[in-house]
């Protein structure tokens, strides 16, 4: 595997080239692998995905899975209803979550 370095002011950035689910090269000038503050794009993807798979799984249940916070789990489960990627089909606490293609 071949790493590239990135000398900024305090620290040093590596960055790893990666293949997505889907067999496409990533790199960061595509937005994939996150910014300088730590946001993963990918990761609204992973929510996807296991909300496809479980789609009455609690963002609670989500943490376990995934290993994200809550807190960031409903912030990319807001975005995604912002974005009209889900939506809530019944109430929040017996309804489930519909993934819209």
């Amino acid at each position: 595997m071949l790493a590239f370095f990135d000398s900024l002011d305090h620290f040093i950035k590596v960055i790893f080239p990666i293949t997505n689910v889907y067999g496409k090269h990533i790199t960061n000038n595509g937005g994939i692998n996150g910014d300088i503050n730590g946001n993963i794009n990918d990761d609204a993807e992973k929510v996807l995905k296991l909300l496809c798979q479980k789609p009455d799984l609690t963002a609670k249940e989500m943490e376990a899975v995934l290993g994200f916070s809550t807190r960031k789990i409903s912030r990319i489960i807001k975005e995604l209803k912002s974005d009209g990627k889900i939506r809530r089909i019944g109430s929040n606490k017996t309804g489930y979550w519909k993934v819209n293609q």
